[in-house]
C-alpha cells in the first residue's frame, strides 16, 4: 500500500501535527469541482483547539502532495460514544463555491459592463479574468482580494472564444457553465486552484489558480485502455445516430420569393444508406449573404454528428499504476468495439482503512462519428 501522511496546519499557517495514523482517509475529485477529504481519527487524541474551520491539511502520497492541493476544514464530527472525530475538508476550488451552490464568491459588479459582466474572451483567459476581478488585485472592493495567498496563471489563449453575461453569478457554476461551452465548442477547458507552496520557515500558503486545455493532466495516449489489457472494468459504450442531421437548409432575410435559402448535405453521412438523409431548418433573419448562410447550414449539419460515448473505470496493473503511470485528469486511448477514440480518467476516490488501500477511477469520452 502506499504510504500516507497528513500535515495539519491551523488557519494561521502553523503545523500543528503530522498524522500517519488514522481510523480511515478518503477522498475524491471530478474534473472541474470540488474536491472532498474526509478523515477519522480517535476523538480524544487531538485538542478541540485545532478543530477550527479553515485549518488545513496537506496530504501526502508516497511523499508526493496528493492532486498538488491543500484541503480546507468545513466540517466537524464528534462522536463521543464511539470516540471518532470526522473532519470533512473541501479543496481549494472551494473558494469560488460551495457543493450546493449556495455560497462563494460573486460577480457582484452590475449589468451592462462590457469590462466586468458582460465578457467576450477565450474561454480559458475569461476564467482567469474573473478570478481576477472577483479573488484577486483586480476587486474593487480590497476586503475581496486575496492576492496575499492566490496568484493566477498567465493567460495562454488556448479555449475557444466565447461570450458570457455573468452579472451576480457565484464562479463555481460560472466557472462550470464557461467550461461547457468551451466543450461545445470543440476544446474542452479545465481549471484548479493548486497549492505552490505549503507553510515552511518564513514562507506561507501560495495557492494558483490554473486552466487546462484538452485535459487536465498529462497526455498518455500512448498508453491503451481496454478490456483485452486487464486495465478497465464496468465499460459502457453508447452508439447514438438518433438526433444526427446530415441535410440543413438555411433560410435568410425576406419573405416568400424574395427569401434566400441555401443548403449543405454531408456527402458521406447522407448516403450511409438509403433512408439516413436526415434533414432539418435554420432560419437566419439578419442575413442574405449566401456564403453566411451555407457556413451556418454547415456548422448545424456538423452539430448534427452522431456520437459514440464511453465510461469505465479504470483498473489497476503491474504495468499501469495510480500515481506512477496514471493520475487524475490524464488522457488516454480507449478501445472497445472496433472504437478507438480519446477518454479522460475524469473523477477518482481513493479510500485508506486498516492498511489497505482502494482507489477508484472513472474514465469518460465521447467523440463524433
Amino acid at each position: 500500500m502506499a504510504e500516507y501522511k497528513i500535515h495539519w496546519y491551523s488557519k494561521d499557517m502553523s503545523l500543528l501535527a503530522i498524522l500517519v495514523d488514522f481510523n480511515s482517509l478518503e477522498y475524491a475529485w471530478g474534473e472541474n469541482s470540488i474536491g472532498i477529504l474526509k478523515i477519522s481519527l480517535p476523538a480524544d487524541e487531538y485538542p478541540s483547539l485545532w478543530v477550527k474551520r479553515d485549518s488545513f491539511f496537506a496530504l501526502y502520497r508516497n511523499g508526493i502532495l496528493e492532486m498538488e492541493c491543500i484541503w480546507f476544514l468545513r466540517r466537524i464530527e464528534f462522536d463521543d460514544t464511539n470516540n471518532i472525530l470526522t473532519l470533512l475538508a473541501y479543496s481549494p476550488n472551494y473558494l469560488l463555491g460551495d457543493p450546493d451552490n449556495r455560497a462563494g464568491r460573486i460577480v457582484i459588479y452590475e449589468s451592462g459592463s462590457v469590462v466586468y459582466t458582460e465578457l467576450q474572451d477565450y474561454a480559458d483567459d475569461m476564467l482567469k479574468t474573473l478570478v481576477l476581478q472577483n479573488m484577486g488585485l483586480g476587486a474593487l472592493d480590497a476586503v475581496r482580494d486575496l492576492s496575499n495567498y492566490l496568484s493566477i496563471s498567465k493567460n495562454t489563449s488556448s479555449g475557444p472564444i466565447i461570450s458570457k453575461s455573468c452579472a451576480k453569478a457565484l464562479l463555481l457554476p460560472l466557472f462550470q457553465e464557461i467550461c461547457e461551452s468551451a466543450r461545445q465548442e470543440g476544446t474542452p477547458v479545465y481549471f484548479d486552484i493548486v497549492c505552490t507552496s505549503v507553510p515552511y520557515a518564513m514562507h506561507t500558503l501560495q495557492l494558483e489558480f490554473r486552466t487546462y486545455t484538452s485535459q487536465r493532466g498529462r497526455d498518455l495516449r500512448n498508453y491503451t485502455i481496454s478490456k483485452d489489457m486487464g486495465n478497465i472494468s464496468n465499460s459502457y459504450l453508447i452508439i447514438d445516430y438518433g438526433p444526427e442531421i446530415t441535410v440543413c437548409y438555411a433560410a435568410g432575410a425576406g419573405e416568400g420569393s424574395l427569401q434566400p435559402q441555401e443548403s449543405y448535405t454531408a456527402p458521406r453521412r447522407s448516403v450511409a444508406s438509403a433512408f439516413n438523409r436526415r434533414e432539418s431548418f435554420i432560419s437566419i433573419s439578419s442575413t442574405d449573404d449566401t456564403a453566411v448562410l451555407i457556413s451556418a447550414a454547415k456548422q448545424y449539419v456538423s452539430n448534427g454528428k452522431p456520437k459514440v460515448k464511453f465510461t469505465g473505470s479504470i483498473v489497476d496493473t503491474e504495468n499501469f499504476r495510480y500515481g506512477v503511470e496514471w493520475g487524475f485528469g490524464d488522457r488516454v486511448s480507449v478501445y472497445t468495439h472496433g472504437f478507438t477514440f480519446d477518454a479522460r480518467i475524469s473523477a477518482i476516490s481513493v479510500k485508506v482503512s486498516q492498511g489497505a488501500e482502494s482507489v477508484e477511477a472513472n474514465i469518460s469520452g465521447e467523440e463524433d462519428l
